[in-house]
């Protein structure tokens, strides 16, 4: 802000000195002070260039419930300094002020504002949500502010729909690239990535010289609510949560081709669709098939419950550790081969949603002694498995790439 002002005031004084000399200098004033004006309005100081990018009016991101916004946040610049501005969806100002000062930490990967509203100084953080720097973060020290901006909600009048557009439903894959230099066992990487009606999900999958054997690398979050928006032809942005964090992905779909913006300057490009998923709600598909007394998977055969007799237990109020108990007696029919993994090997994780289903991933555990001994890679926890349990208190499974369930077990045993 300093330097603005010093700005100004030199150019006040050469337009008194153009006033007092010849016609000459007076045009060589003139010059340079349309020089100097078009040099303040480029943004070139660190203020300039984070702000200008968040200078319009963004609601407050409703999160997975989707509620209405709770504010509106708004930068703006005039006479050469920049504002902040919180407000209510009828524009009335909640709080807000002049920018005073504007510091990064980095340790903490946060922007330091102080706010001056009328003399009362407030500080505000302020960060980027992912690592596109499609959303920012605001949290106030002298109020509950404490919400995500999503930059498209402020510049794209399209609605968030629930759910991924049908053409984008599928796994994709990329071509081969080069991994780690260091690596030298395994010096080929691709992503796999899986859109569903539910969620988004990727591994970075590592390969031997001959691109032969595979070896399963770091999963992506965990994550659920997907909603989508069209940002322009073929570019949507894909919103969804791990946990109550935001999560965005920007793509873009042309001639059948995939790509993935997950930074500023980087893209996962030339992705290919694998294995196409049912685009169509599988609902209705998994109510017929529960609503007779015998249970078919989606080939039509007869699925064999494991327990015949009737549960003496209300299947629609399990407790979270029955639900726990009840997955891993299935899931560990087909899918432990190794007879040393027990359930304290695995994590389970239940959401309630929109649909009032209960959903439970089964995802590894790598910090167990077990998966240590197996060889499993620290740091990430792959999904294995996914259930639910349905309208009817049956216990369903789905392909973790099809997203079509189907009912593995229809009576809580107690086991």
């Amino acid at each position: 802000m300093k330097g603005s002002l010093l700005i100004g005031g030199s150019l006040m004084s050469l337009l008194v000195l153009a006033g007092c000399g010849q016609q000459v200098s007076q045009s060589k004033t003139t010059t340079k002070t349309s020089q100097s004006v078009t040099k303040t309005a480029k943004p070139k100081t660190a203020t300039d260039r984070l702000l200008v990018k968040l200078a319009t009016r963004i609601p407050a991101d409703g999160g997975k419930d989707n509620a209405k916004p709770k504010n509106y946040s708004k930068f703006y610049q005039l006479n050469g300094h920049w504002y902040w501005r919180l407000s209510n969806r009828k524009q009335q100002k909640l709080s807000g002020g002049r920018v005073q000062s504007f510091k990064y930490q980095k340790d903490q990967s946060v922007y330091q504002l102080t706010i001056d509203d009328n003399g009362t100084k407030h500080q505000l953080k302020l960060s980027w949500v992912d690592s596109g720097k499609y959303a920012y973060h605001l949290s106030d020290n002298s109020s509950n502010l404490d919400n995500d901006y999503i930059l498209s909600d402020g510049t794209s009048q399209a609605k968030w729909r629930s759910g991924a557009p049908a053409k984008l439903i599928g796994k994709w894959r990329s071509p081969f690239q080069r991994a780690d230099p260091y690596m030298k066992e395994y010096p080929y990487m691709r992503t796999d990535f899986t859109i569903t009606k539910q969620d988004m999900n990727g591994v970075n999958n590592i390969y031997d010289a001959q691109k032969a054997n595979e070896v399963p690398g770091s999963a992506w979050a965990i994550n659920d609510h997907l909603s989508s928006k069209k940002l322009s032809d073929e570019t949507y942005m894909l919103k969804s949560y791990v946990g109550d964090g935001l999560n965005l992905n920007k793509v873009h779909l042309a001639d059948g081709r995939l790509t993935i913006f997950y930074q500023t300057s980087g893209a996962i490009k030339n992705m290919q669709l694998v294995k196409d998923t049912d685009s169509t709600d599988s609902s209705s598909t998994a109510d017929t098939a529960d609503s007779s007394s015998d249970t078919t998977d989606d080939s039509g055969d007869t699925t064999t419950d494991s327990n015949e007799k009737t549960s003496s237990v209300d299947q629609h109020n399990l407790t979270t550790q029955q639900v726990n108990d009840w997955v891993w007696t299935e899931f560990k029919k087909s899918h432990v081969n190794n007879s040393d993994f027990t359930q304290e090997d695995y994590d389970f994780q239940s959401r309630m949603e929109d649909d009032g289903l209960l959903y439970i991933s089964v995802l590894e555990n790598h910090s167990t002694a077990n998966m240590k001994a197996a060889g499993a890679a620290s740091g990430v926890s792959p999904r294995d498995a996914q259930y639910r349990i349905d309208e009817h208190g049956h216990l369903q499974e789905t392909s973790l790439v099809e997203d079509n369930y189907h009912t593995v077990s229809t009576h809580y045993s107690g086991e």
